[in-house]
């Protein structure tokens, strides 16, 4: 077996995976399994002698049901009590527990007791079996992949499809998001004249993602915008096709079908058949033989009308994210080019037709088989990172960030620096002060998310930067740096030249798909909103009485005793009121406003008669002007 291996590009699916390479002469192959196919089903079968993966595993569900794993897709990455993971559960025919960290795992019974895996180790088994496939077919080692993943996953699930691969004895090169895979695989295998606007739908398994890609006739691609659902799928559609059944059966018969998990199992294993089959017929008749008891009907129908209305609310759901989509990209269904359909679940007709509707009928582009295009464009990135020679394939990959990125300022405040489908790599900076007086220290919390108050965002990193005693409004500067492998690199630096980074290693927490922020984001933007404004004359006050407090410590020749004891007691009374009153739901407005006008008809006639404008002062204007006073 050879060592001069290619590096293959991977797209592990919900339900399917499929493999390609790069031949020297720059065409891209699918590598096909130990059984000659193309794709391999993403189902591992466990028992107490072997191990089937692909095909034989998927067929264990019609007998078995415990020891079949699927959807290890749908788990990786995320904590048990996540309201994605609850809802599949009951849909799942193998067993799913908590573990000591909250993650879930997959329990796998055997005679001498149990097993547990994490859902990285199935994935990891599917890699192992995808990867020893492409030995036996190209005759040499393998040791380098692309790995495709949802372009919403988040960060914690990319690093844990990362680790599948390692675990499978890969070494990933670049884990990238399958529509950017796709688009690759479409400039790859077409002759682009000019600037062409791609929109990629890509409905898989068990993920949705739609991409607004630009290419042009130079074969770069740059990402404008990503929406997406990372539990939305055929699966989905599925489920729901299999409960339409169950509730037609149990009806004609006045049978219960649901108290038998045996016949539950079956029944959603051949939805996913039923499904197939009526993007082909309108009609489709299936096998109910073993399912109803003491019946000599063999068959039952279906109607395509009927899986077309049951689905109606996920199908509108992939059109509304498709509109989201336009209006992050900043472009409207006009300036698409092509539509491209990847993944299994865009063949089906209801789909095609509501974005034939939209796009018009010529737009749709079919060029790649919607199974391999993510496979084939993983495959051309492979060879892009790996040998120098095919570098001219695609000589720019331009991705997006899909949540924001920033700092928690006083106030409880999120900074956002850089903002959601922000182009990578990218640097941005942002102006930041000191807000306490003699202030010694500046922690820097790092948040992603879309909400105003960091408390409703994701905390994924801090560092904290010392310093000589400082006033209020000692300048910093911040800088946020994303690489082209999507890794943060966070940088502060001060006038006095004192720095500090750290490249963020994500802290364990409560993880959030990209798909609940965003909705979380849109459904409490108007609460929000207020509780921001709310937040900020908190805020406002708060600096107001560190800055009046200042002027009394710095101030050395004009304000009398007094006076400054005066702007001492109502400076801290209101401090501590404002300690005790934190904003919670944005009607504190008018107590707010009132404190606010309790210290200023003390301070502001003390202020005005030695012209201290301490109440139009920004806080870094209050800098330049305590540094002023410190110098007298």
């Amino acid at each position: 077996m050879s060592d001069d291996s290619p590096a293959i590009g991977i797209d592990l699916g919900t339900t399917y995976c499929c493999v390609a390479y790069t031949t020297p002469n720059g065409n891209v192959e699918i590598i096909k399994n130990q059984l000659g196919h193309r794709t391999t089903p993403s189902y591992v079968f466990f028992n107490d002698d072997e191990m089937l993966i692909g095909k034989g595993a998927k067929e264990e569900v019609y007998l078995t049901g415990e020891n079949v794993v699927y959807d290890s897709k749908r788990l990786i990455g995320q904590n048990f009590d996540s309201a994605n993971v609850q809802r599949n559960l009951k849909n799942w025919p193998f067993n799913v527990i908590q573990g000591s960290d909250n993650k879930p795992l997959i329990r796998i019974t055997q005679s001498l007791g149990y097993v547990n895996y994490k859902p990285e180790d199935v994935s990891a088994k599917l890699l192992k079996y995808i990867k020893d496939a492409a030995e036996e077919r190209l005759d040499c080692c393998i040791k380098d992949a692309v790995i495709t993943v949802p372009a919403y996953f988040n960060y914690h699930q990319r690093t844990a499809t990362e680790r599948a691969g390692n675990l499978a004895g890969l070494n990933v090169l670049r884990i990238i998001n399958e529509p950017t895979a796709a688009a690759l695989a479409y400039v790859h295998s077409s002759k682009i004249r000019g600037t062409k606007n791609l929109l990629i739908f890509d409905l898989g398994g068990g993920t949705f993602d739609v991409s607004i890609i630009t290419a042009d006739s130079n074969k770069s691609i740059v990402v404008k915008a990503t929406s997406g659902n990372t539990y939305l799928g055929g699966r989905d559609l599925d489920d729901n096709l299999a409960d339409f059944i169950v509730e037609e059966l149990e009806n004609k018969y006045n049978v219960s079908l649901r108290i038998d998990k045996d016949t539950m199992r079956r029944i959603r294993a051949r939805s996913e058949k039923i499904k197939i089959d009526l993007s082909e017929s309108k009609e489709v008749q299936y096998d109910i033989l073993g399912l109803i008891p003491q019946t000599t009907d063999a068959y039952h129908k279906i109607k395509r009308e009927d899986f077309e209305r049951i689905n109606e609310k996920l199908f509108q759901e992939c059109i509304n994210i498709v509109h989201d989509c336009l209006k992050d990209a900043d472009m409207t269904k006009s300036d698409i080019d092509k539509v491209l359909l990847t993944g299994g679940s865009s063949r089906t007709p209801k789909l095609q037709q509501m974005l034939k509707n939209l796009f018009g009928d010529e737009k749709l582009s079919k060029g790649v088989d919607p199974d391999e295009a993510v496979a084939h464009g993983a495959a051309v990135q492979a060879a892009v990172l790996t040998h120098d020679d095919t570098k001219a394939l695609v000589p720019k990959i331009t991705d997006i960030t899909p949540l924001s990125l920033g700092s928690e300022i006083f106030g409880d405040r999120m900074r956002f620096i850089i903002k959601r489908n922000s182009q990578i790599p990218v640097t941005k900076t942002a102006d930041l002060v000191t807000v306490y007086d003699k202030q010694e220290s500046v922690a820097f919390n790092i948040y992603e998310g879309e909400r105003p108050l960091v408390q409703h965002n994701t905390k994924i990193g801090s560092c904290t930067m010392n310093l000589p005693p400082q006033p209020p409004g000692y300048p910093i500067k911040l800088s946020f740096h994303i690489n082209e492998n999507g890794v943060l690199e966070v940088g502060a630096t001060t006038e006095d030249g004192v720095y500090t980074s750290l490249t963020i290693n994500y802290e364990k927490q409560n993880v959030q798909t990209i798909t609940d922020i965003l909705r979380e984001a849109k459904i409490n933007e108007t609460k929000d909103n207020t509780i921001a404004d709310v937040v900020e004359l908190w805020t406002d006050l708060q600096s107001y009485c560190v800055r009046v407090k200042a002027v009394c410590s710095y101030d050395e020749e004009k304000l009398s005793a007094g006076e400054k004891q005066s702007i001492l007691n109502v400076a801290e009374e209101v401090s501590k009121w404002l300690d005790n009153n934190k904003v919670k739901t944005g009607d504190e407005k008018s107590a707010i406003l009132q404190k606010r006008k309790t210290i200023e008809d003390v301070c502001e006639p003390i202020f005005s008669n030695y012209n201290y404008k301490i109440k139009d002062m920004s806080i870094s204007e209050f800098y330049k002007f305590s540094k002023q006073l410190q110098k007298k």
